[in-house]
């Protein structure tokens, strides 16, 4: 996420996270157990990590974060307390040049282990044709109803 802020860009995690607690209104979190996503732009199945994370209890945590085979935990496959959040970013300050964990560092968080394949992310063009060949229909299997995506809107001349 690219925002402008005093005339400047900030890039990156931590500033989408300042840039999206900005945007919502302080009914949204105070002190109690409302709670958000923060998702990657770049997983493979944002909706199956989605669906997993609104069915795990946060119960005392401030947050669950889903961890790969590797045990690497997955910080934007996570639910967080959006009062967490919001005392991790001010801790974190100025998210120009911060580290999305440094905003993160002092909750408690529950890791829930979970296959490489839920959390997969898109980080090259080889990563790109895995993801479009596992999971997108091919052509041939959309509905012979439904127009082609490609020729909504155009012409033939």
């Amino acid at each position: 996420m690219q925002s402008r802020a005093r005339g400047s860009a900030i890039r990156g995690p931590l500033a989408a996270l300042a840039a999206a607690l900005a945007a919502l209104p302080e009914e949204y979190g105070p002190e109690g157990a409302r709670s958000a996503l923060l998702l990657s732009c770049d997983l493979v199945h944002p909706a199956a990590v989605a669906d997993r994370l609104v069915r795990e209890s946060l119960g005392d945590s401030e947050a669950v974060v889903l961890r790969d085979p590797d045990g690497r935990g997955q910080w934007l496959a996570g639910r967080y307390r959006l009062s967490a959040l919001r005392a991790g970013a001010a801790l974190a300050g100025a998210p120009t040049g911060g580290r999305l964990r440094a905003a993160l560092a002092g909750m408690s968080i529950r890791f829930v282990d979970v296959p490489a394949e839920l959390v997969a992310d898109i980080d090259t063009p080889a990563d790109l044709a895995h993801a479009r060949a596992t999971t997108l229909e091919p052509p041939s299997a959309r509905d012979p109803e439904s127009p082609d995506p490609d020729d909504l809107g155009a012409e033939t001349l």
